[in-house]
Formats: C-alpha cells, structure tokens, sequence
C-alpha cells in the first residue's frame, strides 16, 4: 500500500523510486500469491525497516513512522518466512510441501 501511495501521488519520482515502489508492489503479490516466499518476506521486512528508520522523506505519506506499526510488519513478514507458505500456495505446487518428522524420544528412567 506504501508503494501505491507513493505512485499515485506522482510528485518528481526519480527512476530508483518508481523502480522501487514497483517491486514493493511485486513483492505483495509474491506474498498474495505464496511464490518465492521466504525471499519477498525477507524483502517486504528490509523494505519496511529502510522506511522506518529512513530521515528522508518519502513523496507520499509514510504509514510506518509510527514505531509499532512498523515492528508489527516487520514481525509479520519474519513469521511468514520462518513459517512458509501455505497448502495453496504457488511455492507447494511447485517445490512440494515441507515435512517435518520430529524423532521420538526415549524416556530412561535412569536419567
């Protein structure tokens, strides 16, 4: 939503912001869609972090200069790709899904 406001208000963007507001915009469908995942979480929680702590001012109106905002995007983005995408998602019709098989473990009374 960042990325479209800073389109749509069209004040002087150079070529590096329209480029990276355009894969800002990539990015959340990447996430909409579940493809590549753990790479556009990681580039929606980088980008989120550089607006936050940016002193610049962005051309349209910054929704993460409020501090826990940003934090709760930033931990949004951290739990999607630790977690991975879904059962519908384009990464498990591609890669598969991920099992994880936890062993058992042996209770010794003597320990």
């Amino acid at each position: 939503m960042q990325a479209v406001a800073c389109l749509y208000e069209r004040r002087s963007l150079g070529i590096g912001a329209r480029a990276f507001a355009f894969l800002l915009i990539a990015d959340g469908f990447c996430l909409l869609i579940g493809f590549f995942t753990p790479a556009s979480s990681l580039v929606g929680a980088l980008s989120t972090l550089g607006m936050a702590l940016s002193w610049l001012p962005l051309p349209a109106w910054n929704m993460f200069q409020f501090g826990p905002a940003a934090i709760e995007m930033i931990a949004m983005c951290a739990a999607t790709g630790l977690l991975g995408p879904g059962a519908l998602s384009l990464d498990a019709r591609l890669f598969g899904w991920r099992e994880i098989t936890i062993p058992p473990v042996s209770r010794d009374p003597k320990s």
